[in-house]
């Protein structure tokens, strides 16, 4: 209820919000014997110099409407940092809804968040000799592989935890369609996951919601690409968060896509010798 109340969303929404992340991950601040703002904190890991680095995520923080411009919400935030520090975490990160609060709390800048859309009649014609089929959790270790090679030359790309995956594969409940290209050793070489939609704004053709893009090398990058061309015949449009360093866009043959910035990613030093420890550096360089 004091989800529900806090971000205006029936109750079934917030129960389903709190089944997903755990109700263990809630933490809730009470005030004069009052719920009066709530936290959602999760494990999380962020590679940084090409290493894995322990990382606590912060989500879904807000404070009843009765309880802002008291403080609470620093409060709230204070007692998770602590907690966070406590817990050995080197970091914590998040998505800010307001930057200059989050400033004041020792968060800085340090990425964007991107939405973008294209016409699927931009999408090259690509043909490939890898085997497209439905990805099944049988498969996670192998998707769990791609992303963390990826990430060890992507700084800021996060090492996916079980609290990501839910969010990425059934984006608000409802079930993404998952889909690895493999060799012919059985070998997944890229997976991409989405969600397809009827839109009358494109005369009741469907929409993709490109949710995830990871490719092993140049030939899983062009079986995903294949993948997606397939598509064109009924999908009109995809709209994607992929960043802009994502191979992805390269493989366009022109700038077609309409992109621009949702909002920061913020990060927060919580233990400064950790986090110089655990991240990796270019040969000749360390930290402590």
């Amino acid at each position: 209820e004091v989800i529900a109340a806090i971000f205006s969303c029936e109750l079934e929404e917030a129960d389903r919000w709190v089944g997903v992340a755990g109700a263990e991950k809630i933490r809730v601040l009470e005030q004069d014997g009052e719920y009066a703002a709530t936290a959602v904190l999760m494990p999380m890991a962020q590679f940084h110099g090409g290493r894995s680095v322990r990382t606590r995520g912060v989500a879904g923080v807000g404070v009843r409407p009765e309880y802002r411009r008291d403080g609470v919400g620093s409060l709230l935030m204070a007692e998770i940092l602590r907690e966070v520090e406590a817990q050995g975490e080197a970091l914590s990160i998040l998505y800010a809804s307001t930057t200059k609060f989050y400033r004041g709390l020792g968060y800085e800048i340090a990425g964007t968040h991107y939405a973008a859309r294209l016409e699927t009649s931009y999408l090259p014609p690509v043909r490939t000799e890898l085997e497209i089929r439905a990805l099944t959790e049988d498969d996670r270790p192998a998707m769990q592989e791609i992303v963390r090679a990826n990430g060890r030359v992507m700084p800021g790309h996060m090492d996916r935890c079980d609290y990501l995956w839910p969010r990425l594969l059934r984006p608000r409940g409802k079930p993404a369609q998952a889909f690895g290209v493999f060799d012919d050793a059985g070998k997944l070489r890229g997976f991409l996951a989405f969600t397809l939609a009827s839109s009358e704004a494109l005369d009741d053709f469907q929409a993709m919601e490109l949710r995830v893009f990871e490719a092993a090398d140049a030939e899983g990058l062009r079986g995903l690409m294949a993948l997606l061309r397939s598509h064109h015949s009924m999908v009109r449009e995809i709209s994607t968060t992929l960043p802009p360093q994502s191979p992805f866009w390269s493989w366009l043959p022109e700038q077609r896509a309409r992109m621009k910035m949702r909002e920061h990613f913020l990060i927060r030093l919580v233990r400064v010798g950790d986090a110089l420890a655990q991240r990796g550096y270019p040969v000749g360089v360390s930290g402590e």
